[in-house]
């Protein structure tokens, strides 16, 4: 269990052998791949004229809300003496999909205010590029939450192995 509250990443491992140095190379290559090309798609519709879009941010905001309340909800069970490292991470990653979720639902309201607005307005393109930079900072902050959870799946996972390894061993 000191293993947990060791390393302040999975990659500041000191110890690891070129097979782990290629594989998270490969897996920081996939999550390019699958998250950023991805969120720049749902940046570029949620940019678009009409009002389906907001349904978007919307959803997010749900979504987020439920990995937010979760997040809270396994950072009670977790027994900060015995998983520091993970209690800290949990709460961290909770607070980024909160923080996450709150820029959605702002970005959803420039968005449709924006769209109600007067295009003669002065403020007009200004809220066009509010709802812009608060949608894309949502996006921002939801896929730091969501690296910081990987890594307390990762960290629990450890620890999981480790113990039913030292169990079968003591049998």
């Amino acid at each position: 269990m000191r293993d947990l509250n060791k390393y302040t990443h999975p990659d500041a491992n000191p110890n690891r052998n070129a097979f782990q140095t290629i594989a998270w190379y490969l897996m920081f290559f996939t999550f390019l791949l699958f998250t950023v090309r991805p969120g720049w798609e749902l940046f570029k519709y949620f940019s678009g004229t009409d009002k389906k879009s907001i349904d978007l941010s919307n959803i997010g905001f749900g979504m987020l809300i439920a990995l937010a309340s979760i997040c809270f909800s396994y950072y009670k069970l977790l027994d900060s003496t015995k998983y520091k490292k993970l209690h800290t991470d949990v709460q961290n990653s909770g607070e980024l999909f909160l923080a996450s979720a709150i820029a959605f639902i702002i970005s959803s309201a420039l968005k449709y205010s924006w769209i109600l607005m007067d295009a003669k307005s002065w403020f007009f393109p200004t809220i066009k590029i509010s709802y812009k930079i608060s949608f894309f900072t949502a996006e921002i902050i939801c896929i730091l939450g969501l690296a910081k959870l990987v890594d307390v799946l990762y960290y629990r996972a450890i620890a999981t192995r480790k113990q039913v390894l030292s169990s079968n061993s003591e049998n």
